[in-house]
């Protein structure tokens, strides 16, 4: 995770600086993909939309495989200048149904 940029909460974390800042848990990944499997877009107004979708993130973790499936609702907003950002991220975690 060396040449990853973490940009949330307000931060934008250089490469190689987002494991010290979140820990060990982050700093020990292999590797982390994220598949978006489904995607809504709800248009607020021409300057505000909100995104919910289905993903599912795999990581690899000193060789040991791991994967979690989320909801994320995603809220975004232009700026003065017309450009896109991202205002708020929420993930619910979703129990693996292959163990209930």
């Amino acid at each position: 995770m060396r040449d990853a940029q973490y940009i949330g909460a307000g931060l934008v974390i250089d490469p190689g600086r987002f494991g010290v800042i979140a820990g060990p848990a982050f700093a020990e990944l292999d590797s982390i993909h994220q598949r978006w499997d489904q995607r809504v877009v709800r248009v607020v107004n021409p300057w505000a939309a909100l995104i919910t979708a289905r993903a599912t993130t795999t990581s690899m973790t000193k060789g040991k495989p791991s994967g979690e499936h989320g909801l994320y609702t995603i809220a975004v907003a232009r700026d003065a200048d017309g450009s896109w950002r991202i205002v708020s991220v929420h993930k619910t975690t979703l129990p693996d149904s292959s163990k209930q």
